[in-house]
This record gives structure tokens, sequence and C-alpha cells, in this order.
């Protein structure tokens, strides 16, 4: 049997609510609990960060928690550069360009949020995930302009569904990882998005669940516990996809 080498992804973060909340767990920053998960569990994980979005990483907040994120030794990657809640990179190659030097509208962006992010963590950010995942010849143009590896996923938590639970999502996390462990796929990069509320509550759960998959099937489960560790499977599985836009993200 094989040891399953699993990267944690999380996208759409940070979030900007108040830190360390008093008034229940709802109220507390979800990216935030996200992150005493995983301190508490000694994994390293990748977040794609919205880095320009006045509640994300611009927000008072967000800003706090981002710089939490890189000191407690995760990725940090782009998302979103654009001041626009989850444009669409696709929709914004058409734009024309906003900063000096700049191409297009998603150059002008990938500039910006690597501005951003190399703030907090002193070097360039190496990885960009599209929103929605979705790419084309032109963004990634871009990216390779821009020295970033476009990252997709193996499996998506499906946290973002209409009506997710801590059920629904357990069981998704369950059916695709045998469904991956099946075809013979020994490194797993699984997707989460740290400001969905199912995700703050339960992500200690869900990780449970991938590790008890894992194992049943007579496999190690590895999650990673360093940043070198997951830059590099990331690094390895970098890839571009090729899907329309939602009509509300253009």
């Amino acid at each position: 049997m094989a040891d399953i080498k699993i990267a944690l992804t999380f996208d759409d973060g940070p979030d900007n609510n108040v830190l360390d909340a008093v008034g229940g767990p709802d109220e507390k920053n979800r990216t935030e609990r996200v992150l005493n998960v995983l301190s508490a569990k000694g994994y390293k994980a990748a977040f794609f960060i919205q880095t320009e979005v006045p509640n994300r990483l611009k927000g008072a907040n967000g800003a706090k928690i981002g710089a939490r994120s890189h000191s407690d030794g995760h990725v940090l990657a782009i998302h979103n550069g654009n001041k626009e809640d989850h444009r669409c990179h696709k929709s914004r190659v058409a734009k024309n360009a906003d900063l000096p030097g700049t191409t297009n509208g998603p150059d002008s962006d990938m500039v910006r949020a690597k501005q951003s992010l190399k703030a907090i963590t002193g070097n360039d950010p190496a990885f960009v995930r599209a929103t929605f995942g979705y790419t084309n010849a032109a963004c990634m143009s871009v990216y390779q302009t821009r020295s970033l590896k476009h990252i997709y996923w193996d499996i998506d938590s499906t946290d973002t569904a209409e009506g997710a639970n801590k059920a629904s999502v357990s069981a998704a996390l369950k059916t695709k990882t045998e469904e991956k462990l099946a075809a013979g796929v020994t490194e797993l990069i699984y997707l989460f998005h740290d400001i969905k509320l199912i995700t703050a509550q339960s992500l200690d759960a869900f990780i449970g669940v991938i590790s008890t998959t894992v194992s049943g099937k007579g496999h190690t489960p590895k999650f990673l516990t360093t940043s070198a560790e997951v830059s590099s499977l990331l690094q390895s599985k970098a890839k571009a996809t090729d899907d329309a836009c939602p009509p509300n993200s253009l």
C-alpha cells in the first residue's frame, strides 16, 4: 500500500470578521478558526487569497489574519487581485490594463496581488488559482509572464454547494477520496473555502474523514507539515483549465 500525500487548500479568504469574538462560535473569524485547527494538528496548507477586496485581505482583520497565515508557516497564493469579489479571470482578459507596465486586466490584477502578498511574506508568490478554477490560454500567458503556476484541485469538498452541511461535505470527501485512491492517485489536493461557516465549524471532522477514508483503504495519510512540502506538491500538479465563467462573475 502507499503513502498518500494530502495538501489542504483554502480559497476566497481571508475572513475580515472580528478576531477572537466573544459572542458565540458563529461570530468568530472563520479563517482564524481554520488556522487554529491546522495549528493544533501541525498541518500546513495553502491559502489562495483575494488580496484587494475590501472585506478580505484589505480589511483590518483580514490583513491581520493574512499575516498570521504566513507566520504560521502556510503558503500564501493568489486567488483574485481585483477589488471586486471573486471576479472571473477569463472575463478580465478583455478589460484594459489599469496599472503601468501591464498588458490587460488580469495582468494588472496579478501584479497587484503579487505586491500585496510580497508585502506580507517578503517573497513573490509562486502560485495562482483562478476564481472558479476557470482559465484560458490568455490567462495562462499572463500567469507565465508573472512567474505564477496555476493550481487546480483533485477533490472539491463541496463546502460551497447550496445547503452544504457537515454530513453532505463528509460524504463527498469520502466518496471522492475513494475514487481517487481507486484510480491510483497518491498525491491529493483538497479544495476548501475558509470563509465558509461549515468549514470553519467542521474542519477537524473533515480532516478526520479524509484520514479515515485513506486508512480504510489500507494506505497511510500523510498530511503535509511544512510549507516546502506544500509548495512541492502544488508545483508538481500545476495545470490549465478552460471552462465558461458563470454569468454573475463577469
